[in-house]
């Protein structure tokens, strides 16, 4: 009876001694304030030392600035999403609450339409304003957002995707390819796929796999049901019957068409375009076209990029190709937005800090994804990355033959000068004493990439398009909500697996053989029936000549 009070005692004086400890872990008194950051997964710099990445994770920077600039403690609870369709629920529902979030365009075109966002401060984020791309600024200004007031009348505004959000990562959407598959010539596959009709192509059957995806492969399906109007209008510019920017107004309004016609014209090209893919994919696509199961897949310039790096470190490489078809292609991003009930000031400021030059840059170097902003420190990384002028001591050599190979005019990222980063008011580069580095004719060498002939259609394509291909560049723009369901039992049309014709004659056969059996039956019960009353009729007859 002792030891068992004994043990109580002590367990609670145990419990008595620890429990302060544990209070003191599980709550948030011992921080200022608390950030809640929602993310797609590898997305953001993390501490790996195993793939040279020592410095912390990039969260904990920011709690480190924080203290550092402001003297706060503050605590970065940071989580990760997998689709945007998971976590746009989970918000709706109020399931989880959080700061910052990292969705993409259309479900931030979605968000701002159903009121879920609180808009950033003006000049809360002074970092991304001086450091972000002006091109991309105007392309996210452009996005048409459809609201309805309180009388259901339809509100259509501008601008307000740039005062709700601010960018993170960008690319376009295209197709990866492998020229040298050994059975196709390469300079004839490279022609096939400046068109999207390629997918279509006999001469590419069971090599193609496309995106698991109803709003990426929906892309491709736009493009192939109106390929003759995006022609037309093609024709039209290039003829100088359409300046640039009417150009790209028709295209992008051609490319969101999502009525009933455009829907069933989708449909049918689809369903097409199943009959001659190897089939859908969510990430597999990277490896199948390293081992040559397929040779072309749809896909994101990011992950076309990592495969690309890929393929050609491998023991045996092999080495890929990017393309953006020349009718019309997407253009897509990834946002930073803050839901309603925020903490606004720990948000703006998580935002800016990952906006300044070097965060900017090693967020790149982590990631591979191209960023909205394009500080030097990026244009510097990605420059030692796959710039061969570079590739020697880290250090741009004024006298590299570019005989072969062209320069890669970026300025539409970049802009056309240097003063915003803090370098002299020159169009150039500069050296480490702030000189203006010259060429070997003594004329400024521009910021531009050099790409060699080999290079072309490779990573620095595939993560920068070229300016001509800004024409038909279009950002999508969220379904409309009158078209969402139609569009989805257009993808379950499109998804729902046919059966093969052996197995309608099998279903056929089956269906003659149990009607044969049923009439077979009812036929026998009948006879038996007849049998038995000719049978009662006969007794009847018997009985009555035995009476008599």
């Amino acid at each position: 009876m002792k030891k068992k009070y004994l043990k109580l005692f002590s367990f609670l004086s145990l419990f008595l001694f620890i429990a302060p400890s544990v209070s003191s872990c599980g709550s948030n008194e011992h921080y200022d304030d608390i950030l809640r950051i929602y993310n797609w997964e590898d997305y953001i710099y993390l501490n790996d030392p195993d793939e040279g990445y020592t410095e912390k994770d990039l969260v904990e920077q920011f709690e480190d600035y924080i203290y550092e600039t402001e003297g706060r403690k503050i605590n970065v609870i940071y989580d990760t999403f997998d689709t945007n369709e998971s976590m746009l629920s989970q918000i709706k529902t109020g399931k989880v609450s959080y700061d910052l979030i990292c969705p993409s365009d259309y479900t931030i075109q979605r968000m701002i339409q159903d009121d879920l966002l609180e808009p950033f401060d003006e000049g809360s984020t002074p970092n991304y304003d001086k450091n972000v791309s002006d091109f991309l600024l105007n392309k996210l200004g452009a996005i048409t957002i459809t609201k309805y007031d309180e009388n259901n009348n339809v509100i259509k505004e501008q601008g307000l995707v740039n005062k709700y959000a601010r960018g993170y990562f960008w690319g376009t959407l295209g197709l990866i390819y492998n020229p040298n598959n050994g059975v196709i010539d390469p300079d004839e596959m490279r022609d096939d796929l400046q068109n999207w009709s390629c997918l279509w192509d006999d001469k590419y059957h069971n090599k193609v796999s496309i995106k698991d995806s109803m709003r990426d492969t929906y892309v491709a399906g736009i493009m192939e049901a109106f390929k003759s109007e995006f022609t037309s209008l093609r024709n039209d510019y290039l003829a100088n019957k359409l300046s640039e920017e009417e150009y790209n107004k028709e295209v992008t309004k051609l490319f969101n068409r999502s009525d009933d016609e455009a829907i069933s014209k989708v449909l049918d090209a689809l369903l097409r375009l199943k009959e001659n893919i190897f089939g859908f994919e969510v990430d597999s696509g990277k490896e199948d076209i390293q081992t040559g199961k397929i040779w072309i897949n749809l896909a994101w310039s990011g992950d076309a990029t990592y495969a690309m790096d890929q393929a050609e470190s491998n023991e045996n490489p092999v080495y890929l190709e990017y393309s953006i078809p020349n009718l019309g292609a997407n253009i897509w991003f990834d946002g930073w937005v803050m839901p309603k009930g925020a903490n606004k000031d720990l948000a703006q400021k998580f935002v800016d800090f990952i906006s300044m030059s070097d965060i900017a840059a090693e967020n790149v170097d982590y990631t591979g994804y191209t960023s909205f902003i394009t500080s030097y420190e990026v244009f510097d990384l990605i420059s030692n990355w796959y710039d061969p002028r570079y590739f020697e001591n880290e250090e741009l050599d004024p006298n590299y033959d570019i005989s072969e190979g062209r320069l890669k005019d970026v300025s539409y990222v970049f802009g056309t000068d240097l003063t915003s980063y803090g370098y002299p008011d020159k169009y150039g580069f500069i050296d480490e004493n702030g000189e203006v580095i010259l060429d070997s004719n003594k004329n400024p060498i521009e910021p531009k990439f050099f790409v060699p002939e080999e290079e072309t259609y490779r990573q620095i394509d595939t993560l920068f398009p070229d300016k001509e291909q800004l024409s038909y560049l279009a950002v999508m723009d969220d379904f409309p909500i009158d078209t969402r369901g139609k569009i989805l039992n257009m993808w379950e049309q499109l998804k729902g697996t046919p059966m093969p014709l052996y197995a309608y004659i099998l279903i056929g056969v089956g269906l003659l053989l149990v009607i044969g059996f049923i009439l077979f039956t009812y036929l026998k019960k009948r006879y038996d029936r007849k049998q038995r009353k000719l049978r009662r009729e006969e007794l009847k007859l018997i009985e009555n000549k035995n009476a008599l």
